[in-house]
């Protein structure tokens, strides 16, 4: 019982830190496509 508890807590930990990652990664994607659209402007 108390075993299953942990597997789901850990489970649902790995789901948030995903869901972490994924949203650092579309944050960079965005800055570096910004940056890349501010160039194209300014050059």
């Amino acid at each position: 019982m108390f075993k299953k508890a942990l597997q789901i807590k850990l489970l649902k930990e790995s789901y948030c830190w995903r869901v972490v990652v994924i949203l650092m990664v579309m944050v960079v994607v965005f800055m570096s496509l910004s940056r890349a659209l501010q160039s194209l402007l300014s050059g």
